[in-house]
């Protein structure tokens, strides 16, 4: 929970801050050098998800990654997949969105329930992520959209979606 509290404190501090940092000339596509998203949602077969993602570059673009899956559970600690990942991505941008996809490789480790042995047990895999981000920012630098993630790894499999605040570079 103190991670969720602080995820909202990051993203409320920088709305603020990169509205205040609105160019009001002509962006040059060459000064545009990358992105960045945080989401909250919701993944295949868990309660709660959430993502953040630093993008640097425009039409090729590489990519860091940490997503969360979780499940909640009250009085107990929950069952969580955490990923980081690095990628090489490719993206559409017009000036109203972003339309990007990055494969990656990620290192995953969380701690899943075993019903066989009636206690938590914690994992570590290598991944292969999948990322597709598709974005509205009918301010330059703001955007609103969609993260849509699945990672495949020999442990513990997931998917998910999340809404997102994106924080754009100089579109």
């Amino acid at each position: 929970m103190k991670i969720f509290r602080a995820y909202i404190l990051i993203v409320l501090f920088l709305i603020p801050v990169s509205l205040n940092a609105q160019n009001k000339g002509q962006a040059n596509p060459d000064d545009d050098k990358g992105w960045m998203a945080f989401g909250l949602g919701t993944a295949v077969n868990w309660d709660f998800s959430y993502s953040v993602n630093l993008n640097y570059g425009r039409e090729l673009f590489f990519q860091g990654a940490f997503h969360r899956v979780e499940n909640i559970s009250f009085g107990s600690d929950p069952n969580h997949i955490n990923a980081i990942s690095l990628g090489i991505g490719s993206s559409k941008v017009s000036r109203f969105g972003r339309l990007a996809f990055s494969p990656g490789l990620s290192f995953v480790f969380g701690k899943n329930y075993n019903d066989r042995l009636d206690k938590n047990s914690k994992f570590t895999s290598i991944g292969l992520l999948l990322n597709t981000q598709a974005t509205f920012t009918p301010i330059k630098e703001v955007g609103m959209g969609l993260d849509m993630f699945m990672n495949l790894n020999k442990e513990e499999k997931f998917a998910g979606v999340v809404l997102t605040v994106f924080i754009e570079g100089n579109k």
